[in-house]
C-alpha cells in the first residue's frame, strides 16, 4: 500500500485552483484566448486580428508593441554590458597571470 496522497490523483488533473490569476484575466473578443497581461492581449489582437480592429484597440495595440520594442532594447543593451564585463574580466584575469 502507497503513503503518497498523491499516487491515487488523475495525472492529467490540473493541480492548481481555477482562479483568475491562474487562468488569465484578459481574454481576446474575437477568438477567447487568455492571458495574464494586458499587454500581451494587446499585442495578440494586432498581430492576430489587426484588420478588425478599432481606433481605441490599434492605439493599445500600437502602444504594446512600442512598450515591447523598449524592453528588448534595453535587454539587448544590458546583455551587450555583461558581455563586455566578462570580456574584460577574462582579459585582467589572463593579463595578471602572466
Amino acid at each position: 500500500m502507497s503513503t503518497d496522497p498523491t499516487a491515487d490523483a488523475d495525472p492529467t488533473a490540473d493541480p492548481t485552483p481555477d482562479t483568475e490569476a491562474t487562468t488569465g484575466a484578459f481574454e481576446c473578443p474575437y477568438c477567447g484566448r487568455r492571458f495574464t497581461r494586458e499587454p500581451w492581449r494587446d499585442l495578440h489582437r494586432g498581430q492576430e486580428h489587426g484588420e478588425r480592429l478599432d481606433a481605441a484597440e490599434r492605439e493599445a495595440y500600437d502602444a504594446a508593441r512600442d512598450a515591447e520594442a523598449e524592453d528588448i532594447r534595453m535587454f539587448r543593451l544590458k546583455a551587450l554590458a555583461v558581455l563586455v564585463l566578462v570580456y574584460f574580466g577574462f582579459l585582467m584575469v589572463y593579463a595578471f597571470a602572466l
